[in-house]
């Protein structure tokens, strides 16, 4: 095999310490959610969630605190609409495809 020319392998121990090895990166831990958020994975329409993402750029926030915003907005109505504060659920919902 032909050597390749240029720098030799110890060309840059000057700038970097001599001789300095390499660390092996690090696994970083899981980031942990703060205990007042929780994290809340649902399928949305494309067209919206473009639009939420189109929200959030201009106004300089967050995609969670406008989601966030939203949905509050949308639990109040609801709410004033039914007259009371919806009661805590009874179980779990229901989750995967719906049986048609």
């Amino acid at each position: 095999m032909a050597k390749r020319k240029g720098l030799p392998e110890d060309a840059l121990d000057g700038l970097i310490g001599g001789g300095a090895t390499r660390r092996k990166p690090t696994k970083k831990a899981p980031k942990e959610e703060p205990e007042h958020k929780s994290r809340f994975t649902t399928h949305i329409r494309k067209d919206v969630a473009e639009k939420a993402r189109d929200v959030a750029y201009w106004e300089r926030a967050s995609l969670s605190a406008v989601v966030t915003e939203a949905l509050e907005e949308y639990i109040a109505k609801r709410e004033k609409k039914r007259g009371e504060p919806y009661p805590a659920r009874e179980g779990q919902l229901k989750t995967g495809r719906p049986v048609s």
